[in-house]
């Protein structure tokens, strides 16, 4: 592999629906990442929606994985919130990354089944201040 080919280690992956309001949060952050800072090839910074199961490619290989998006927590709305894999695989963090379902838990035990998921994942989350319609 060249210099110039070098493969992300770290992802910063914004979830959410801009359309849904606060739910728009981690499309948001990430886009103002991409503007506002200059990373390095080793990072990559990307908005990927609503992914559902979609969302294990990008966790494949990883070393790193920050998730950025709304969660449903007790607090004052604007709050945020991080989150080690740990917590949400206890279920003591109930994540609302989706509309429909998280993936997120599902994608981890796709790419650790083959032995590639990534060595720590962190959830930055901000409480938001309207739910999700049904």
């Amino acid at each position: 592999m060249t210099q110039n080919s070098i493969a992300p280690r770290v992802s910063i992956i914004g979830l959410g629906n801009v359309l849904l309001g606060d739910d728009g949060f981690g499309p948001f952050t990430v886009e103002l990442l991409r503007t506002q800072y200059e990373c390095g090839p080793e990072v990559e910074i990307i908005d990927l929606g609503t992914p559902g199961l979609d969302l294990a490619p990008y966790l494949y290989g990883k070393y790193l994985v920050i998730i950025v998006d709304a969660v449903s927590a007790e607090g004052k709305p604007g709050t945020v919130r991080t989150y080690r894999e740990s917590d949400f695989l206890d279920c003591q963090a109930p994540l609302r990354l989706t509309d429909h379902d998280s993936g997120l838990q599902e994608s981890l035990a796709r790419v650790r089944l083959v032995g590639r998921g990534p060595s720590e994942v962190r959830v930055v989350g901000v409480i938001p201040e309207h739910s999700r319609p049904n």
